[in-house]
């Protein structure tokens, strides 16, 4: 019996904590669409706005330590 994940969804399943995150990947850990997902990239308030993603060839990726801290930040924010 073959247990390899064969998808590219079931090796992420294997991952418990990714170095990076895929547009579709960030919008469903934040709870939002992919669309608000580039609205917060270009948020005209830098306390507002997500960290740029970066490619590696045409895909576009955000590190999960930065989206981690941009969190804390946006959570401090609210709370103060």
């Amino acid at each position: 019996m073959n247990t390899t994940p064969t998808t590219a969804n079931e090796r992420a399943a294997k991952v418990s904590s990714p170095l990076a995150l895929r547009p579709q990947g960030l919008a469903d850990r934040l709870g939002v669409s992919r669309k608000h997902i580039y609205n917060l990239v270009n948020h005209p308030d830098p306390d507002v706005r997500l960290p740029k993603p970066f490619k590696i060839g045409s895909a576009t990726f955000w590190k999960t330590a930065d989206i981690a801290a941009w969190v804390e930040r946006q959570a401090a924010r609210t709370a103060a």
